[in-house]
């Protein structure tokens, strides 16, 4: 069912891209805003092989951008391209950073950059207000840069960089300024996918670090100029 879901998600985007010229100039649009929010997620110490020795909860806090364009597919159903650029720093939780400050090291926050291109698919509900109200499903690809301070627990930098894929699910309000511009609020959550990991040591002894279950809770203030 996901899989059909994302099909008709990216199905639909293109169709929108190439059916601009039926559907009008007026039915099209830039736009771009700047986000900010919190995260989850868990960063494990260990392998598949022999259990994992270690696993904490990350506690995420991030900045972000994005720009976009978009077209309508029907009066209250439209499509939308972003480019999006957010900056993310990581800290474990307080127990962990207790226990590595007593071995007396620091445990410095872990920032990440994480690069997007999403498709999403946004229907309106357009009650006559200025104020309407929209929901919308998105998929990205892109690529997370992240590296880890090395520590009394890890003997060297880690370097979990590797390409990521994102779903999405949105929820928001527009406000109609005027016929072409467009002000905009969002919540964004977004569930973040990929092989962030690194091994340390040989094949027999290898010890593995990895991060995984990322979630991100964003608040978006955008605007849209139609054209």
């Amino acid at each position: 069912m996901k899989k059909i879901i994302l099909t008709s998600i990216v199905g639909l985007s293109f169709a929108a891209s190439a059916n601009a010229g039926v559907i009008g100039w007026d039915n099209q649009y830039v736009t771009a805003g700047i986000s900010g929010g919190l995260g989850s997620g868990s960063f494990m110490v260990g392998s598949e092989e022999y259990g994992w020795s270690m696993a904490t909860d990350l506690d995420k806090n991030f900045f972000g951008a994005n720009i976009g364009y978009g077209a309508y597919l029907q009066d209250n159903i439209r499509a939308e391209f972003d480019f999006e650029y957010k900056g993310i720093e990581s800290k474990v939780n307080d127990n962990l950073n207790k226990f590595i400050e007593e071995n007396g090291d620091e445990s410095n926050p872990n920032r990440d950059s994480l690069f997007l291109v999403s498709a999403n698919l946004f229907a309106d509900i357009d009650m006559g207000y200025k104020i309407v109200p929209y929901f919308g499903f998105g998929i990205g690809a892109g690529y997370l840069s992240s590296t880890v301070d090395k520590t009394f627990m890890i003997e060297k930098d880690l370097d979990l960089s590797n390409f990521a894929y994102t779903t999405s699910f949105m929820l928001g309000l527009s406000y109609k300024i005027s016929d072409s511009w467009i002000a905009g609020l969002e919540y964004k959550n977004t569930n973040l996918y990929g092989k962030f990991e690194e091994s340390i040591g040989d094949e027999d002894g290898a010890m593995e670090f990895k991060y995984k279950d990322s979630m991100l809770h964003e608040f978006k203030l955008s605007v849209r100029y139609a054209f």
